[in-house]
């Protein structure tokens, strides 16, 4: 049994010493790998890029199996910055392959072949600066029978910079995250703010502040809201009846509890009036914000016009 034991561990330790010897050959061979880099322009604040450069720097370099493996795990670039001097006016910044490689701050040890691209030119301007709004383009998923009762940016509005032909094809900033899950009944997160990626602008904050208040969703019954005319002048010697309706609503807890029929508007357009031949016209509702009107009683009135 001992004979066994001792067999075992001289082909266990022969095995791993062929194991290291093999891995020490592999990496004395040389390579060649491609590095892809992110790439950021800075600019000055008066200063914009007509088109976007290109997102990453794609470069191929040179080592042995060593240097490579020391590059990726120690002085692999996490990014390329590329700084843009002052400008007066709308000009052409031209970058060559060896300022690009510059950037990169590659170890001596390997050897750059070729970069992609190879050169880079930006087309700057005058920057100009518009106020946009944040819309809330969001997906919240609540637990049924819940509702969305408020929800807030701090800050309403971002200050975009960028050329005037950009800025003109934007009309509002949007959450980078789309979909979000409640964990209390009120929360707030922080989120960056995006447009297209294909717009080379600057956004100013970058991040803001979403305030949600979530509720148990409600139904109530609003007696007597009076139906009106609009306007009223035009349609002298009409006749409607009935003259007030019951309105069925729906929506977060508090804000149905407070709801009041001032707040409910229900009318009949004169135009409407003018052109009613059947004797039947149906009412038009309007409801703050976040209450749904789902039932009118009754659903229509009746309209004739005196002698």
């Amino acid at each position: 049994m001992q004979g066994w034991v001792e067999r075992i561990a001289v082909l266990s330790g022969a095995f791993a010493f062929a194991l290291l010897f093999w891995a020490y050959v592999r990496l004395s061979q040389t390579y060649v790998t491609e590095l892809r880099i992110p790439l950021r322009v800075e600019l000055p604040a008066e200063l914009a890029l007509r088109t976007m450069p290109p997102p990453v720097l794609a470069v191929h370099v040179q080592g042995t199996g060593w240097q490579l493996l020391a590059l990726e795990i120690w002085h692999r670039p996490r990014g390329a910055v590329l700084t843009v001097p002052e400008f007066h006016e709308a000009a052409l910044f031209g970058v060559g392959r060896e300022h690009l490689l510059r950037l990169l701050s590659l170890p001596a040890a390997v050897t750059p072949l070729h970069i992609v691209p190879d050169t880079l030119t930006l087309h700057l301007e005058r920057a100009h600066v518009r106020r946009l709004p944040v819309v809330p383009a969001l997906r919240i998923e609540l637990p049924p029978g819940f509702l969305v009762a408020q929800l807030r940016f701090e800050p309403e509005s971002v200050t975009v910079r960028g050329a005037q032909e950009a800025l003109a094809s934007l009309g509002a900033v949007f959450p980078a995250e789309t979909r979000l899950v409640p964990a209390d009944w009120e929360f707030t997160r922080e989120l960056p703010v995006m447009v297209p990626s294909s717009l080379p602008v600057r956004l100013e904050p970058e991040r803001i502040r979403l305030s949600v208040r979530i509720q148990p969703e409600a139904e109530g019954v609003l007696e007597g809201i009076p139906v009106e005319l609009s306007p009223a002048f035009l349609v002298r010697g009409h006749v409607f009846f009935p003259q007030r309706v019951r309105l069925w609503v729906r929506g977060p807890l508090e804000r149905i509890v407070a709801l009041s029929p001032r707040e409910l508007r229900v009318s009949i357009p004169a135009v409407e009036l003018l052109r009613d031949t059947t004797g039947v016209l149906v009412p038009q509702v309007q409801a703050p914000e976040g209450i749904e009107v789902f039932r009118i009683e009754p659903p229509f009135l009746f309209h004739w016009q005196q002698e």
